[in-house]
């Protein structure tokens, strides 16, 4: 029961850390809490549909399909992130804009919505698949199974990461609004950069490519990549104790990559709205 309650415990904690994050960051959007719960409800179903044809995926492009399928996934949650970047760019010079008409429903398209669905869904199945498949292995090698104890462990588990991402969501709430808007765009580009460095990872790792792999330092000393806040950390801003050459270069690519596009959506929602302020 303690072991199901660790691994279900660790894999929940990264996602309720980063659904925390995304409900403070998309708060101003009318129902984006529906289509993050919507995004919950798919990851959970396609991770377990995955991970029971997880071992036939495996098999395929030389037996690298498994990593196929996590860069896949990987990458579509950054590039969701992006378009969640210049759509809530948008709908902020919209507020902007409209700032004299307090009760002006205005609402992100639809489109802009199922953006934030498939991010958390993307999420939600990377973590759910590993839990599945974590949770099979040890059911497969115990003899002595019982499921009440393995229910009772993963509710455990499962109930504390919630626990702690509720926390964190309140925690960042109380931030001031003027500050809400740039603190969260802020951590999106964080956790998208993240992303990108776990998928630096997982291609050194299983040789899709070679080189920059050499380690470039050593942190563990400060703080270990499985103590709770060094998966904090990781959800957070991608903090890796060990970080290889090609994850340092994929980090700052897409973190430099992410400002550079907030940047002109900034400036370009500036130099619109002074046209509109001079006509």
């Amino acid at each position: 029961m303690a072991k199901v309650s660790v691994i279900v415990f660790r894999e929940m904690l990264e996602i309720s850390i980063f659904i925390g994050i995304i409900s403070v960051a998309t708060r101003s959007i009318i129902n984006s809490r529906n289509y993050i719960i919507l995004g919950i409800v798919i990851g959970s179903i396609i991770s377990i549909l995955v991970a029971l044809i997880f071992a036939k995926i495996s098999l395929m492009f030389d037996g690298l399909g498994a990593e196929f399928f996590s860069l896949a996934i990987i990458f579509i949650a950054i590039a969701m992130v992006a378009y969640t970047i210049v759509r809530v760019m948008n709908y902020n010079n919209e507020l902007k804009q409209r700032f004299s008409d307090l009760q002006s429903g205005i609402q992100v398209g639809i489109k802009s919505k199922l953006a934030i669905s498939l991010m958390v869904a993307a999420t939600v199945m990377r973590e759910g698949v590993e839990i599945v498949l974590f949770l099979g292995g040890i059911i497969a090698t115990d003899k002595m199974v019982c499921i009440t104890n393995y229910l009772i462990g993963g509710m455990m588990g499962g109930t504390s990461a919630v626990l702690i991402g509720y926390g964190l969501y309140n925690g960042l709430i109380i931030i001031a609004p003027k500050y809400l808007f740039k603190v969260s765009l802020g951590v999106l580009i964080f956790i998208a950069a993240a992303m990108s460095s776990d998928a630096a990872a997982i291609m050194t790792s299983s040789g899709i490519i070679t080189s920059c792999s050499e380690v470039l330092w050593d942190s563990s000393w400060l703080v270990l990549d499985d103590s709770f806040f060094g998966r904090f950390l990781k959800v957070l801003i991608g903090y890796t104790a060990t970080p290889n050459t090609l994850q340092v270069i994929f980090y700052i690519s897409t973190l430099l990559g992410l400002y550079m596009l907030h940047y002109c959506c900034s400036m370009d929602n500036l130099n619109q709205f002074q046209k509109k302020w001079k006509k």
